[in-house]
């Protein structure tokens, strides 16, 4: 029945041989999510439950399991992630290489199925779902209802996870700062467990004031690491990594609290972030909205400036030399034009950088705008 949990034991005697695993859904007081419990005294306790797909807000429902002669341990089950309305679904499969601690995503089905379709005038849409390994623990083999077709379900159709599955997007559980508004700019990795994402946050909504936001991935979860803040109104918009020791953050902050906005850089060393001194060339606002890394002593940021009267903003490229940041002449292009900002930037060597972003002509319309730093 759909409701009884699927179990299954690791006897590969590997690493985490005598392992119990019990996949079950859960009713979270707003969706269904399935979760994965590890026993490693066989049954007698339990540990805690945990979700194959992390933070989603729509249902997953009907999850089986089983572990290969290798010790892989293999979920599939039901997801509507991808209905805004939380009502059509796809067979999604998952399969742990660590004992049940995480489950990366897979897509198996590759078109949805609206529950509806079931050929008993929207009655019974079955719950024939299962998933087995091959022989030699390489494959998993999934079943689930599919009605594809539009008119009846099919109570099985086969899909394979080790062999022409695809890797699929997924919920991830990120912290909030404060009861107001929090968002996230920019993203770089140093590893699979060393992630950094920037922003910001209004940890009070009576203030209306915006503090530099970082969270960290550790391979497990993201977490908030404290981040210093010079103004009123601090936000970062990007962030790239030299290294696990040095690590590059930008944007902007209201270091006055008079409404005109200065360049902002922080910089972690591995143990905490600390503000680094850059230039804000403007006599009104500048902000820097993405940073590169060619080297420790060759990194990027880019953004735009503005004039006094906020009448016209120009392009603003800075970079940093192993010791300082300084301002590097960069283009505000075409005749006419009422505004010139970067967004991006990639650099490839130190005499090959890119910058992207618009320019606004006089008839207040966006274009595309490329900037080259070579030869």
């Amino acid at each position: 029945m759909s409701e009884i949990p699927a179990i299954g034991i690791d006897n590969s005697g590997g690493a985490h041989a005598g392992n119990l695993y019990a996949a079950f859904y859960t009713w979270t007081g707003s969706s269904m999510v399935v979760e994965v419990a590890t026993s490693t005294t066989g049954g007698s306790s339990w540990g805690v439950p945990v979700r194959v797909t992390a933070c989603s807000p729509h249902d997953q429902f009907f999850p089986w399991l089983s572990v290969s002669s290798s010790g892989l341990v293999g979920v599939s089950w039901l997801d509507r992630r991808d209905d805004p309305t939380n009502l059509s679904y796809e067979a999604f499969a998952a399969v742990s290489s660590d004992g049940g601690a995480t489950f990366p995503n897979l897509q198996i089905a590759s078109a949805s199925s609206n529950p509806n379709n079931d050929g008993f005038k929207s009655a019974f849409m079955g719950d024939y779902t299962g998933n087995v390994w091959n022989s030699t623990g390489t494959t998993l083999y999934a079943s689930w209802m599919d009605s594809r077709n539009g008119a009846s379900m099919q109570d099985e159709v086969g899909g394979r996870i080790g062999t022409g599955s695809v890797p699929a997007w997924n919920f991830a559980c990120s912290p909030n700062v404060g009861a107001s508004s929090n968002q996230l700019n920019g993203v770089a990795a140093v590893s699979a467990s060393d992630v950094w994402a920037v922003g910001y946050a209004y940890p009070s909504a009576s203030t209306g004031v915006s503090q530099t936001l970082t969270e960290h991935w550790n391979g497990t979860s993201w977490n908030v690491v404290s981040s210093p803040n010079v103004g009123s109104d601090d936000v970062l918009n990007g962030v790239a990594v030299v290294s696990a020791t040095d690590i590059w953050a930008v944007g902007y902050a209201d270091s006055s609290s008079s409404g005109i906005l200065q360049t902002l850089t922080l910089h972690w060393n591995g143990s905490s972030w600390s503000v680094v001194s850059s230039p804000s060339p403007g006599t009104s606002t500048n902000q820097l909205t993405a940073v590169a890394v060619v080297s420790a002593s060759d990194i990027w940021a880019v953004g735009n400036t503005f004039n006094t009267s906020f009448s016209n903003f120009e392009t603003l490229t800075e970079q940093w030399n192993g010791t300082s940041w300084s301002v590097v002449k960069s283009l505000s292009d075409g005749t006419g034009t009422v505004g010139n900002n970067l967004l991006g930037v990639a650099a490839i060597t130190a005499n090959n950088v890119w910058a992207t972003g618009y320019e606004v002509n006089s008839s207040s319309v966006s274009q595309t705008l490329l900037e080259q730093y070579c030869c």
